[in-house]
């Protein structure tokens, strides 16, 4: 069960860099200032995009740790 929670909260994390990436270029009504500070926008999608790695692959080394220890029982 917690290999499906770990794959789901690394595809949450995947999905949550790029909307940090997108929103602040999304295209506004009237006036927003002098728009999006870019090292925070950057900062916020590399660390997502890193929980997401680290989560999706510790999934499937889940997976796979699982699968090797059924074949080995067999």
């Amino acid at each position: 069960m917690w290999k499906y929670v770990q794959f789901l909260v690394g595809l949450v994390n995947l999905g949550l860099a790029f909307w940090c990436l997108y929103a602040p270029y999304a295209p506004r009504v009237g006036p927003i200032g002098n728009g999006p500070n870019e090292k925070v926008v950057w900062f916020q999608f590399s660390l997502y995009l890193l929980a997401a790695l680290c989560f999706i692959g510790l999934a499937f080394i889940t997976f796979w740790h699982e699968k090797r220890r059924e074949s080995e029982n067999d």
